[in-house]
């Protein structure tokens, strides 16, 4: 029979770091060192900015709180988190968006894994804390190889940690960039005669115009897109095209297609960013700008329509609708053979590709009649 003391003592030691990790987050005794090679000054926080930044502080301080609280309780500590399952996604009818629903799953200690998961999150909340109040920003992967000097809280894998953050958005309401953090990857190049007022980091507030104010680059769409940090000031584009791949988007650019009728042109760099498709979604909803997707037109093109039409949570409807015939191979490789070989099966999969075509076909057709009426 194999000695239990080792994992019981494990056990013992992550309840010792989850304790001390929640002292950090309320004594903001942790000493992480945000890297800032070049101390840039930084303009005064407003009212509104502060209040913001409070908010956010007191969402993620919740969670310690109710961590802290089982521990005085003599309770195993736990916190519920959405179920990340494809019955729990709904549509919402009035914003258009795809969202998690009322079910939810409890993160608890009660398992070596939960456990490890519950130090990581005191560990995170406490790092993004210390962001937020010294005023920096650092990106997903930054933040996964600081984890580096986390002891037993470090991740194993960035997806992890991506992960995490991804379900501090959910329990918080807050986005990412509320925590400071930011992806590798930048925004995607806008060109069209779009005016809008950009908040630099400086604090101060730059007029830009989209078309006459750039290069044949065009403008980048920074990380974060928000109001307080970008306003649409004035529009004078009649539909906005979103634009798969940066050839032809240069190609309409070469071409001037935009002065010619009036549009804006979005190159998405494939699977576009949330900050790209947070770009778009705003001007649609707020200069009320019809919104094409030209893509390859391939499989894959389905995906991109869906994201920058309905958001990236339908990317995770489509993938567990797809990922029966995984699931079925690897249980039964005959079970995955009489799937594939069924012609009834086949014959409905062809009509609702068929179907699908038809809609996207029928969408972009309003949209570009919307546009030129």
């Amino acid at each position: 029979m194999r000695d239990a003391r080792p994992k019981a003592w494990l056990e013992i030691g992550l309840v010792i770091r989850i304790n001390r990790a929640i002292t950090n987050v309320f004594g903001n005794q942790s000493g992480w060192v945000i890297p800032t090679p070049m101390m840039v000054k930084k303009a005064p926080k407003t009212k509104e900015k502060k209040k913001q930044e409070a908010k956010v502080i007191n969402n993620l301080e919740n969670i310690a709180t109710k961590v802290h609280s089982d521990f005085k309780k003599v309770r195993i500590p736990n916190y519920g988190i959405p179920t990340r399952t494809k019955s729990n996604i709904v549509f919402h009818e009035k914003k258009r968006v795809w969202k998690y629903g009322d079910s939810e799953t409890v993160r608890s200690a009660k398992t070596l894994d939960g456990a490890y998961t519950l130090l990581r999150t005191m560990f995170t909340i406490d790092f993004v804390k210390e962001m937020i109040k010294v005023n920096k920003s650092s990106t997903l992967r930054e933040m996964y190889y600081i984890s580096e000097g986390w002891g037993m809280a470090k991740f194993h894998a960035q997806n992890e940690s991506d992960k995490l953050i991804e379900d501090l958005e959910i329990v918080t309401r807050d986005m990412r960039e509320d925590f400071k953090l930011r992806p590798e990857e930048d925004g995607a190049r806008v060109i069209g005669d779009l005016t809008i007022e950009e908040t630099v980091r400086s604090g101060k507030k730059r007029i830009i115009n989209t078309k006459e104010d750039v290069g044949d680059a065009g403008y980048t769409i920074p990380y974060n897109v928000e109001m307080d940090r970008l306003r649409f000031k004035k529009n004078k584009c009649k539909f906005l095209v979103a634009i798969e791949t940066g050839g032809m988007f240069d190609r309409l650019v070469e071409n001037g297609f935009d002065e010619e009728h009036k549009a804006m042109l979005v190159h998405l760099k494939g699977q576009p960013a949330r900050s790209t498709r947070r770009f778009i979604k705003r001007l649609n909803e707020e200069m009320n700008l019809p919104v094409i997707c030209f893509t390859d037109g391939d499989p894959w093109s389905f995906r991109i329509f869906a994201s920058v039409a309905y958001g990236a949570l339908l990317l995770l409807v489509y993938a567990l609708g797809h990922s029966v015939l995984i699931i079925a191979a690897g249980t039964s490789v005959g079970i995955a053979r009489k799937l594939i070989e069924s012609r009834k099966i086949t014959r409905a999969t062809e009509i609702m590709r068929r179907g699908a075509g038809g809609v996207i076909v029928l969408v972009g057709l309003f949209f570009v009649y919307t546009a030129l009426k």
